[in-house]
């Protein structure tokens, strides 16, 4: 496993997003904020043979944007949510460690949407038991591209 500084891109702007198979996470403000955006899948966990999300993104607070630090673990998803809570188990689990002093906060963006019984998912549960709060299921609109924007 890579450490998180090894696999972030960062920047100051007012939205930062990242794009795959047509689904796109966007961050937003109406001012700039700092965000660093952490590749977990192709990098940070790129070594590890287990179901991993998508993207990290930190919003470390310096501009007072958010009440304190924040991490958004984003999964780009087709339709299988509970994979999709496994991918943010698992990282969400190795990564944790490194940003103590964030929020963490869990997506899946995805056209299915959230669906009742994935609060029975075992690894629904277990993000739940880490984070302190539910996983955000953002269903976006069929059609050529998929996108949710997080205002924040």
């Amino acid at each position: 496993m890579k450490n998180l500084n090894d696999c972030k891109e960062t920047g100051t702007g007012e939205s930062f997003s990242k794009t795959e198979k047509r689904k796109t996470f966007v961050l937003q403000s109406n001012k700039k904020f700092a965000c660093e955006v952490v590749d977990i899948d192709d990098c940070v966990l790129k070594e590890e043979e287990i179901r991993k999300c998508d993207w990290l993104f930190l919003v470390p607070n310096k501009d007072g944007i958010t009440n304190k630090p924040k991490a958004y673990y984003v999964e780009l998803k087709g339709i299988n949510i509970d994979e999709a809570c496994e991918q943010l188990y698992n990282a969400i689990d190795r990564t944790k460690n490194q940003i103590p002093n964030f929020e963490i906060e869990a997506r899946v963006i995805s056209p299915k949407g959230p669906q009742p019984e994935i609060t029975n998912s075992t690894y629904y549960r277990k993000v739940r038991r880490i984070i302190k709060k539910d996983i955000e299921f953002c269903k976006v609109h069929k059609g050529n591209n998929f996108t949710h924007v997080e205002k924040i």
